[in-house]
């Protein structure tokens, strides 16, 4: 028989002796009946010795919600959560009841995944879709910082009243401020234009934590980081009630009393600092197995959330504040941070199932507002794993799985209670309301069901309800697939793409081939999709694929280029003289003439141009000291591959690479290649957008041909086409320069400027400028001076490339795979929607113009 927690006994015989039991407020049968159980076994203390009742206030989390696509969901986005520290029961009744004020309704006690969006996606059918927060790491390191967040993602995530927990991290080797105001900016201001100004500006409540981790010496960081997400996030604290678009969450490690108080309270008296109590929302901790010391108690995984319940009662009764668990993680096969035990499956499923069998009604009175396990499938693909666990992921076989998603399904799926038993609509959990003081309760008939929750499981077992012999219930297959996992989506417009871009047939397999493509995009915020047409179109979807580029009529085979030519072919010049694979998996032939008849440049599955580590400089590897075939990178640089890697950039290839497995980094193996090549696309995707807002506004003038300027869907498009060129260097490459050598157009900004040239041309621009030759202006067929063009890639096709256009290839491979790829979550409303209709239920329409669901109609 598990052992019941001692901490759950001694709470109740102080409040048992106290006579605090009269402040528990109406309760259910069960939890009588249980509790006049607990008298006959608890002794109970001499009542001189207790301590008098202190008056407490009870808090709950208030949100204001959006306006829902889908009658099943109370959607967010756009909204805002606060919390109310004088939540009577009165209150909180009528703010149940939706009876409080417009758009205002109580939070529950959500569940959730992590460590990205497509974890969260996966694992929530076996929540029965009802997962209440997805947990997206944001990692950092020194050269490259933190990854940007999608406002595209928050909202799909907020449309489904699902909160978004955004979890800063660089393992504290790179607290980057300018990019943590980057993050909430990103989040604070681009609802609007995600939504085509259909929000105002914030995507509504999400959570932002500082740097996870931290320790007290970088108190002075964290600060600022809280600033920075304050002022980024447009949040309004002191407004009536506050307005929180994003609720900040300072993140020390589990148990680390100092770098909290370190945060919260003011050093010179020791007291709370009112600075940092009004700007922090939350305190965010996580489980960890390996960091946590089990003192003794190697088979007693409980103690992690003695641990946690200690830690969250220290948070909230001597700081105010509420917290978060954004992670919870037990490895198979680690150890404790003493390094005397090791942890066995046993444990590991026993530290999983214990929180649904006993901590579920303790921790949301102690003000914990949510739970996240850390990884459903990432880390087993050695993927999106920033915690570095074994072997920990939940989907790896079912005793697993029903550990912690058996529980999940049980909770979910509680009914509340109303007048005379009916029942109402299926729960989401128990409603959040505690009290901020360890005397006071607020359990009533609105959330007072975590007991009933016991109950029915048990019963529905056919087992005795007993808290002192839980008994894990039985997990049920989910009714549906993956009805959304808010992937970032080049476009969420059902049909045709809105430009002519050519057709190409993708294989079945490149859908799902190498999932760990799917793993980075969903870190990088990229449409992973759209990261498989990349692959697809670069390298074939070829783990071994190489660039071989030759020099001009080299009569050589198997290059880039015809090597007949008559020209060098691309990146010729800079390319590598040989180039190996340090696992033996691909091997490659040098040329052995002088100069070579061919060289080596893009490199692998996504053609990057970062080479292995044999060849790294000294400054870049961990060791110290130059790699065995350094020589041959040295002289590639010399030629100019350094710039094309952008050496000392902020987009510094190497420093991307470096950050991706800064001690044995590989361009030929795959997860190595999908992680640095998607970080390399995701900047290019950065730059790509701002060029296109750019073209809409050059000095006053729209070069776009599509109005109004703010089709998103047909912007975020063109970006891809744009971003797709300049990862391959097409878009970026100079074509002028000025008389002192600097670039003053670039290939792409030339096929714009020549493009508006081509679009606005009319009869009058004809008659004025080829009054003897009108016809080849504006005649029938296609003109001769590229005059009239209403597609920019049949422009740019026809006019300016001689019929090579990387970017067009490119995106004709992603509609390509969108069309064939069943898992594919794009548009990333469409299986929820298509769900939802097969089951006869209403479905919203879909605006004509624009073809989405989440933006207003577009007249074309």
């Amino acid at each position: 028989m598990r052992a019941v927690p001692v901490m759950l006994f001694a709470l109740l015989a102080a409040m048992l002796a106290a006579g605090c039991i009269s402040s528990i407020g109406s309760t259910t049968g069960y939890t009588d009946e249980y509790v006049n159980a607990l008298k006959a076994r608890v002794p109970l203390t001499d009542s001189t010795d207790t301590v008098k009742c202190k008056d407490a206030n009870c808090v709950c989390m208030v949100c204001k919600k959006g306006s829902s696509l889908f009658v099943f969901f109370t959607s967010l986005a756009g909204g805002s959560c606060y919390f109310d520290s004088h939540c009577d029961p009165s209150k909180f009744k009528s703010i149940a009841s939706g009876t409080y004020g417009k758009n205002i309704v109580p939070n529950y006690f959500r569940i959730g995944q992590g460590p990205s969006f497509s974890d969260f996606g996966a694992a929530d059918p076996w929540c029965d879709d009802q997962g209440g927060i997805a947990v997206q790491w944001l990692i950092g390191a020194p050269g490259s910082p933190y990854a940007l967040p999608s406002a595209r993602r928050a909202l799909c995530m907020l449309d489904k009243g699902v909160i978004p927990v955004y979890v800063l991290y660089s393992g504290g080797k790179d607290i980057n401020i300018d990019q943590t105001s980057q993050i909430a900016n990103v989040l604070g201001t681009q609802g609007s234009s995600v939504t085509g100004g259909r929000l105002p500006g914030p995507v509504g409540p999400v959570i932002v934590t500082t740097e996870m981790n931290y320790d007290a010496g970088q108190a002075a960081q964290i600060k600022k980081q809280i600033e920075a997400i304050n002022a980024g996030c447009r949040n309004n604290r002191d407004s009536n009630p506050p307005v929180i678009n994003c609720m900040v969450a300072v993140a020390p490690r589990l148990g680390d009393y100092a770098a909290l108080d370190a945060v919260m309270k003011d050093p010179a008296t020791g007291q709370i600092d009112p600075e940092m109590n009004k700007s922090v929302d939350l305190v965010a901790y996580g489980i960890d197995s390996n960091t946590m010391s089990l003192a003794g108690h190697c088979t007693q995984p409980s103690v992690a959330w003695e641990n946690a319940t200690a830690f969250s009662r220290y948070a909230l009764y001597n700081l105010t504040k509420a917290s978060v668990i954004p992670y919870v993680l037990f490895d198979a096969g680690g150890t404790d941070a003493s390094g005397s035990c090791t942890w066995s499956e046993a444990t590991m499923i026993d530290g999983y199932s214990a929180f649904f069998n006993s901590y579920v009604q303790a921790l949301p009175a102690l003000g914990v507002i949510g739970v996240a396990a850390y990884s459903f499938n990432s880390s087993s693909l050695g993927l999106n794993n920033p915690l570095g666990c074994k072997d920990c992921d939940l989907a790896r076989d079912s005793a697993r799985m029903r550990s912690w998603f058996a529980g999940c399904q049980a909770y979910v799926n509680l009914s509340r209670k109303v007048t005379n038993g009916v029942d109402s609509y299926p729960s989401d959990g128990a409603l959040i309301r505690y009290p901020d003081q360890p005397s006071g309760s607020c359990q009533d008939d609105t959330n007072n069901i975590a007991a009933e929750l016991i109950n029915r499981e048990y019963t529905s077992n056919g087992l005795d309800a007993d808290f002192t012999s839980p008994v894990t219930p039985q997990l049920r297959p989910p009714p549906t697939g993956t009805l959304f996992s808010c992937d970032e989506c080049v476009s969420d417009k059902a049909g045709a793409a809105p430009f002519k871009f050519p057709t190409y047939t993708a294989a079945q397999t490149a859908c799902t081939q190498y999932p760990e493509l799917d793993s980075f995009a969903s870190q990088r915020s990229l449409d992973p999709t759209y990261v498989r047409a990349v692959v697809a179109s670069e390298s074939g979807n070829q783990q071994c694929a190489i660039a071989k580029v030759c020099k001009a009529n080299s009569g050589t085979s198997g290059c880039f280029n015809p090597s007949n030519s008559g020209q060098n072919d691309p990146c010729y010049a800079q390319g590598y003289n040989t180039m190996s694979d340090p696992s033996s998996t691909c091997s490659f032939t040098p040329s052995s003439a002088n100069p070579p008849n061919w060289r080596f440049c893009g490199l692998g599955l996504m053609q990057v141009l970062e080479p292995p580590y044999d060849y790294w400089p000294a400054q870049y590897r961990a060791d110290g000291k130059d790699g065995p075939d350094v020589a041959v990178y040295n002289d590639a640089v010399k030629r100019g591959m350094g710039s094309l890697m952008g050496l000392g950039s902020p987009g510094d290839g190497m420093a991307v690479a470096k950050a991706c497995d800064p001690t044995n980094f590989n361009p030929f193996n795959t997860t190595d290649a999908a992680c640095a090549g998607t970080a390399i696309l995701a900047q290019k995707m950065v730059q790509a957008r701002k060029l296109v807002a750019g073209y809409h506004n050059y000095q006053g003038v729209n070069l776009l041909n599509w109005f109004p300027t703010t089709d998103v869907d047909k912007d975020s498009v063109f970006a891809a086409y744009v971003a797709a060129n300049l990862y391959v260097g097409t878009w970026n490459t100079c074509v002028l320069q000025d008389s002192r050598g600097i670039c003053i157009q670039t290939k792409g900004d030339k096929w714009v400027g020549d493009f508006w040239t081509s679009w606005t041309a009319n009869a009058t621009y004809c008659s004025d400028n080829y009054k003897n030759d009108h016809t080849s202006c504006s005649g029938p067929g296609q003109p001769n001076h590229c005059f009239g063009y209403t597609d920019f890639v049949t422009y740019v096709h026809d006019c300016e490339t001689n019929n090579f256009d990387p970017g067009a290839i490119k995106m004709g491979y992603y509609y390509s795979l969108r069309s064939i790829c069943k898992n594919s979550q794009c548009p990333d409303w469409q299986a929820l929607y298509n769900a939802q209709k097969a089951a006869g239920g209403k479905v919203p329409q879909i605006p004509a113009g624009s073809g989405d669901l989440l933006l207003p109609d577009v007249t074309p």
